[in-house]
């Protein structure tokens, strides 16, 4: 077992869920990254820092799910 820890900051989470594993990381998670980084966090007048933490959970109620973990920053405005 491996233990890592983050480091102390506000951090916004992504929670993406599919039916199995492979569904997950492939389909759910390509999609969820797209709308996330594309379309939630520049709505919200956000970017990340350069780093993301992933967290999975094994058979989680009968379904796979992960967690996006991302350092938020907010976009300078653009004038």
């Amino acid at each position: 077992m491996v233990k890592r820890e983050l480091s102390a900051g506000e951090y916004i989470v992504c929670r993406v869920e599919a039916e199995n594993f492979e569904d997950l990381v492939t389909v759910a998670l390509d999609q969820a990254s797209k709308y996330f980084f594309g379309i939630w966090l520049p709505h919200h007048n956000l970017t990340t820092e350069p780093f993301s933490a992933e967290k999975y959970y094994r058979d989680f109620e009968g379904m796979a799910c992960m967690e996006i973990w991302v350092k938020p920053l907010i976009l300078k405005n653009k004038n």
